[in-house]
């Protein structure tokens, strides 16, 4: 009778493990089936992540532990409240700014709801460089790859993330991932972009304008608009001509923490 009982749990026990595992493996498929390898969204308040080898998985902002329990859109990470509704009202400003269509002082007053939402939090802290490290001279050609990031490339983390039509573009930082989030984009000769500190701060990840080579050599930016940042939480650069811009955080570039914004004419 108990061997018989064992063995009737046993083999329900592994008929279900097998059917959850068939059913993971589906939805798995069919999920990332949607999403292009190396892609993240927002799913309601859970980010999902499409592997390179198109493995999906989940991260459920609610469940973070810190401030980071907001799942964004803009940034497609886990991001605070602060930031969250910053971005959020910046994209509605967008939008509604598209909608009246230069409806005289509506647009106007859209497009003011946005630079002061940019501005209520950036500040931006300009200190000299120290480091020993060559200089560079401006602005890189819009054509070819620079830290990381490639102008050609259509999907993955080299990918450009287009902010030309987004009023305060973004891009964030955190203190374990040691990566900008998105660390490649594109804007237009104008804008300017925010770079916003995620549960750190510059002093533990200092900004610098500039470019790392193949072998994590240091060539430091001296005339573009991305100034070293040594303190603070927010940062606001911005671009008024075009070319390639290169930044990197001068404490772990070498772990892969860089990137570069592409301006267009």
């Amino acid at each position: 009778m108990t061997s018989s009982w064992i063995f009737r749990v046993g083999f329900g026990v592994g008929v279900l493990a097998l059917a959850m595992s068939s059913l993971a493996s589906a939805c798995k498929g069919k999920d990332c089936a949607d999403e292009r390898i190396g892609q993240r969204r927002c799913v309601g308040n859970r980010l999902e992540t499409c592997g390179p080898n198109n493995e999906l998985t989940y991260d459920s902002c609610t469940d973070n532990a810190g401030l980071d329990k907001y799942c964004s859109a803009v940034a497609k990470a886990c991001v605070t409240k602060e930031i969250y509704d910053a971005q959020t009202a910046s994209s509605t400003g967008a939008s509604t700014a598209s909608g009246m269509g230069g409806m005289g002082a509506g647009g106007d007053m859209t497009a003011t709801v946005a630079s002061t939402v940019a501005s209520t939090v950036a500040s931006t802290a300009e200190a000299s460089s120290a480091m020993s490290s060559t200089a560079a001279t401006g602005a890189g050609d819009i054509t070819m790859p620079l830290n990381g990031c490639d102008p050609n490339a259509v999907d993955g983390t080299a990918a450009l993330t287009d902010y030309t039509t987004n009023p305060s573009p973004i891009v964030l930082f955190s203190g374990g991932a040691y990566a900008y989030t998105p660390a490649c984009i594109r804007i237009k000769a104008g804008q300017s972009v925010l770079f916003v500190a995620n549960g750190t701060t510059f002093d533990q990840h200092p900004l610098s304008g500039g470019k790392i080579d193949g072998a994590n050599n240091k060539f430091v930016d001296t005339v573009g608009p991305i100034k070293p940042t040594k303190n603070g939480a927010t940062a606001t650069f911005t671009f008024p001509e075009s070319g390639a811009f290169g930044f990197y955080c001068d404490f772990h570039y070498a772990a892969g923490m860089k990137g570069a914004v592409y301006v267009d004419p």
